[in-house]
């Protein structure tokens, strides 16, 4: 199944994998702050522009069964006082969100003024790489609506403190 070579103690070939550099870890983890502040601040936008009105969002879910990521996106929505707009998922897809049927058609009711929100479980429903993911939040932001992400465990789920 698994080829070893002596020099490698064991391991399978390609089981190894390169540590990443400590400056390529911290310019990830830079990115994904620079991101997450970007991605509140045109939520924090969107909310103040529209207060006193209803805010909807719609859900998303990127993945074979997106039943459980529904839930735990209309459970946050429902917490925060948005309205559920409409369901949308695509059971995989490329890298760029906007070549995935569900997530077009989500942006559709965006850009038309259908839903001024997104509820997905985690940015990875969006994109794996980040410039894909502030390609969508300048998006978003120039449509005044904004992308939520949940990542809590779903309500009524055993925590065991471990």
């Amino acid at each position: 199944m698994y080829g070893t070579t002596h020099y490698d103690e064991g391991w399978p070939d390609g089981a190894r994998t390169r540590r990443p550099s400590a400056s390529r870890t911290v310019s990830r983890l830079y990115e994904t702050r620079r991101l997450s502040a970007l991605r509140r601040e045109i939520r924090d936008e969107v909310i103040t522009a529209r207060a006193g009105k209803r805010i909807i969002t719609d859900l998303y879910a990127l993945g074979i069964e997106p039943s459980n990521s529904h839930q735990r996106a209309q459970l946050h929505a429902e917490s925060e006082g948005f309205t559920i707009g409409q369901r949308f998922s695509d059971p995989c897809g490329p890298v760029d969100p906007t070549q995935r049927p569900g997530w077009s058609q989500m942006c559709g009711r965006i850009a038309g003024g259908f839903a001024q929100g997104i509820v997905v479980v985690g940015q990875s429903d969006i994109s794996t790489v980040p410039d894909e993911v502030e390609v969508t939040l300048r998006w978003l932001e120039a449509h005044c609506a904004f992308v939520e992400f949940v990542l809590a465990p779903l309500s009524g789920s055993v925590e065991t403190g471990l």
